[in-house]
């Protein structure tokens, strides 16, 4: 058979199966293979499913505005060997929810904080990667004494301004970033992987689709009010105060969503490191893991 003939019939095998499915099953192995287990908790109002195991000091991880937390996450829970690590699906990803309509990142934090009380976690690292990197930052300038130290992966905190927004926008061409970051349709889903890797790997058709009926459409509403309260978050004021924990930045040098100039600034304004990862855009853990975890354990260590 040619290589052509092997490729051709290899598209056709994975058109007859889930492809999303099949992707997580992978990304469950390597949890299980890092010694984590998934759970499902009730938090009042909310139910939050999660992975956690391993012991040593927690280190809890955020996920972005893509899908849950194990196909952000999946590459970074092996080099954290030797801690106790909680990888939890933020409110309406993956199969966490609350019946309270509350979109805030307040809402996410107090939920994140229940979280880590049910667990009897008082302090941790906190890891967020961009929707997440705000939720650990304010999670961080509410509950210092919760927080030992701080990552922010490619998410500016309170330093991102309507401003900033409003450029995100014009970047794109678009007069919501929902547009962007909440797709509906294929040409959408491939654009998301041009934001996020710097060489994005291809997906078919037909994968695209499957990305849209399993990971967007259930909450597709839920992702675009929480993008709505981002938005009105930006209109009122800054809160006073700033995480008291030390801080470390890591950034993909060619960011699309925030830009490198969103990290130098942070930086400068926190007295932060800077990491940043050449070749990379919006999810520089996910194209360059061995880059990434070098420059992640470096610091919690």
């Amino acid at each position: 058979m040619t290589r052509a003939a092997a490729l051709a019939a290899t598209v056709l095998a994975l058109a007859a199966c889930n492809v999303v499915a099949w992707q997580r099953g992978g990304y469950e192995k390597a949890m299980r293979r890092a010694g984590l287990a998934p759970a499902d908790l009730r938090l009042g109002d909310a139910r939050v499913h999660l992975w956690h195991g391993g012991a040593g000091h927690p280190t809890v991880l955020v996920h972005g505005f893509g899908a849950d937390a194990i196909w952000q996450w999946h590459a970074q829970v092996g080099a954290l060997a030797g801690r106790r690590v909680i990888v939890p699906d933020l409110l309406w990803f993956g199969q966490s929810a609350s019946a309270v309509r509350d979109f805030s990142i307040a809402h996410q934090v107090r939920v994140l904080v229940a979280l880590l009380d049910r667990l009897g976690v008082a302090r941790a690292d906190l890891v967020g990667i961009s929707y997440g990197g705000l939720v650990a930052y304010e999670l961080a300038r509410l509950h210092p004494s919760r927080v030992t130290r701080l990552v922010l992966v490619d998410s500016p905190g309170r330093l991102y301004t309507l401003r900033d927004y409003h450029e995100l926008c014009r970047r794109f061409a678009v007069k919501d970033v929902g547009e962007v970051l909440v797709p509906e349709d294929v040409a959408g889903v491939k654009r998301l992987l041009e934001l996020a890797y710097h060489d994005p790997p291809f997906m078919p058709d037909f994968a695209a689709r499957q990305v849209l009926r399993d990971l967007y459409a259930p909450s597709r509403r839920e992702k675009l009010a929480l993008l709505r309260a981002l938005l009105a978050d930006l209109e009122r004021p800054p809160p006073p105060g700033r995480p008291g924990a030390p801080l470390y930045l890591i950034w993909g040098r060619e960011d699309p969503v925030f830009p490198l100039e969103l990290g130098r600034r942070l930086a400068r304004a926190h007295g932060a490191s800077l990491a940043v990862i050449a070749r990379a855009r919006h999810a520089p853990n996910l194209e360059h893991p061995a880059t990434f975890n070098a420059h992640l354990t470096g610091f919690l260590r």
